[in-house]
């Protein structure tokens, strides 16, 4: 399934306190979120660092929940932090009534490079041992693991499925691009054989932002993808009043000097929840969702969507947008 989009508007306001700020220790600061006025869900952010200093991380949860069935592990993008991403989490962690629980890691702290997916590997594996000892999670139990993450952080994720020496200790059952694309100007991870061997939701956009090349990005994650369980969400950020929404809309700030935020991101933050949303159903009954179904999650906006072949995605991966 290919999307084009910009995505359905969900208001949302927050009121925050802390709720610990210890030197050396975990933080946690609590969200009340108005969702459209009608219904108000308590929000947890906790930030946490490794003992090592190996690697930084956030995890987002509804504060309703006190065990969660549905784990994201969402690597950060290029010069990004853990804390960067806390809109989008809210969204994804309210966007539905299962349990989810939203964690961003940084797995390569001291290095604005987010290149290395065996570091992703051993970052997502501790981290999961730490929640399972607080007793949030119980993979004896039944747990939906999904992993990706934005930009860099996005490919190591895609790498990391059949990267050598070392390999998840519990098999991830999805993976969520937020516009993944390597380092340089090499192929994406695998482009000559697929390395996304799971369902996949990628979101990528129209025109190149960022100096980040959508065909590099998430459509080559999309079209090195398991062709019975695929999903493209593009954001058309190459027509108004979309044109300043950028590749890193996902992120709170925008990725610094290089590229600021602009436009309507909180649009694309909860259109991609909304979307994610219908993603964990597709796992659940382990068919792939259709257009009518994220229609409706995101909302009217025009989508138009594109079926590719198997001969197509082995020989037009590389082609513009518009040859396909």
């Amino acid at each position: 399934v290919m999307l084009s989009l910009p995505v359905a508007l969900l208001l949302f306001t927050t009121a925050c306190a802390s709720l610990a700020s210890v030197a050396g220790a975990a933080s946690e600061t609590t969200c009340d979120i108005n969702i459209m006025s009608n219904q108000t869900k308590e929000v947890i952010t906790t930030t946490d660092t490794s003992a090592e200093q190996q690697y930084k991380y956030a995890y987002y949860r509804d504060k309703q929940f006190e065990t969660f069935k549905v784990i994201i592990m969402l690597g950060v993008g290029t010069a990004m932090k853990s804390d960067n991403y806390s809109g989008l989490c809210t969204n994804l962690v309210t966007s539905t009534e299962q349990p989810i629980l939203a964690v961003v890691v940084d797995f390569v702290p001291e290095w604005p490079i987010k290149n290395d997916p065996k570091r992703f590997v051993e970052s997502c594996n501790s981290i999961l041992k730490e929640l399972e000892s607080k007793k949030l999670i119980s993979f004896s139990e039944g747990i939906t693991l999904v992993v990706g993450g934005h930009s860099g952080g996005g490919a190591s994720a895609a790498g990391s499925l059949t990267v050598d020496g070392a390999s998840f200790e519990h098999t991830p059952n999805g993976f969520f691009g937020l516009d993944p694309v390597p380092p340089g100007v090499g192929p994406f991870p695998g482009l000559f054989k697929p390395v996304i061997g799971i369902p996949s939701l990628n979101v990528g956009f129209a025109k190149k932002t960022c100096g980040v090349d959508p065909l590099r990005s998430a459509r080559a994650a999309y079209s090195k993808s398991d062709i019975s369980h695929r999903t493209l969400l593009l954001i058309s950020n190459d027509v108004s009043p979309n044109e300043y929404i950028c590749h890193c809309a996902f992120s709170d700030h925008g990725c610094g000097v290089a590229c600021p935020q602009a436009g309507d991101t909180e649009t694309v933050k909860q259109g991609v929840a909304d979307a994610f949303a219908i993603f964990l159903t597709t796992l659940d009954t382990g068919r792939n969702g259709d257009k009518e179904a994220y229609q409706k999650a995101i909302g009217s906006a025009p989508i138009v969507v594109k079926a590719l072949d198997a001969e197509d995605v082995e020989n037009k991966a590389n082609l513009p947008w518009w040859k396909f």
